[in-house]
């Protein structure tokens, strides 16, 4: 059984604002980020409850972040929904690529050799010619998910809390992959199915990146919204 059943209400990730410029231009219109009905009864009247502040670390030049919450018009109802911008972490206080980037391992040296071998083409690569199936969380990174990474804060992340990341990225990912396996699209399915059910959430990452075609840098706020789009109240991080 699906989790969406225990709230009344939640978090909706905008899976298409990808930098902090965007979130302002949405946030200036009253319908900006208004849901077109509400999640839980359908209604597709629903009214803006309030402002509540987020104050994400890892963006440069921004002590707060104001996020809008709306409500359901219907009596019966009255579920209130938080929308998040796709580079806001919903469960940290730091942006989802100034955690992807504290958390890259560094790349192994490669091994020198004295022959010259013909490149194999990446599963990114073969991945294109997928691009038209895929779901809006995969389609909408391209256009917008380098913008946000402008910003970024240039302070350390703490060593505590980047091996908390590193920890939670060590750690199994079959959760995940049968989430995918079982209510994804066709291309979500085959992230599932091009790993193991013993693999981590790193391997999760990569194989999402590969098989998808997601650049680096957006892999996390791109899973992360796929997930909890998928089902509601699991953590990829």
């Amino acid at each position: 059984m699906s989790r969406a059943s225990r709230y009344k209400g939640g978090t909706i990730i905008a899976e298409d604002v990808w930098s902090p410029e965007e979130h302002i231009r949405r946030m200036s219109s009253p319908d900006g980020y208004r849901p077109e009905v509400c999640g839980r009864c359908g209604s597709d009247r629903l009214h803006v409850h309030d402002y509540p502040e987020r104050k994400p670390l890892g963006v440069a030049m921004l002590a707060a972040l104001r996020v809008v919450r709306f409500i359901c018009a219907n009596p019966s109802c009255g579920a209130t929904w938080r929308v998040l911008p796709a580079f806001l972490a919903r469960h940290l206080w730091w942006v989802w690529r100034r955690v992807e980037r504290a958390t890259t391992l560094p790349a192994a040296p490669a091994c020198p050799t004295t022959t010259t071998q013909t490149p194999t083409p990446t599963p990114a690569a073969v991945a294109a010619t997928a691009s038209s199936a895929r779901a809006p969380v995969e389609s909408s990174i391209a256009s917008g998910g380098s913008a946000s990474g402008q910003a970024l804060e240039l302070r350390p992340v703490p060593k505590r809390t980047r091996d908390r990341w590193l920890g939670r990225l060590a750690s199994s990912a079959r959760q995940l992959v049968v989430l995918l396996a079982t209510t994804g699209t066709t291309v979500v399915k085959a992230v599932a199915e091009s790993v193991h059910l013993d693999a981590t959430r790193r391997d999760l990452v990569e194989a999402y990146g590969a098989v998808c075609g997601v650049m680096s840098g957006t892999r996390f706020a791109s899973l992360a919204a796929l997930v909890d789009r998928l089902e509601r109240g699991i953590r990829f991080v």
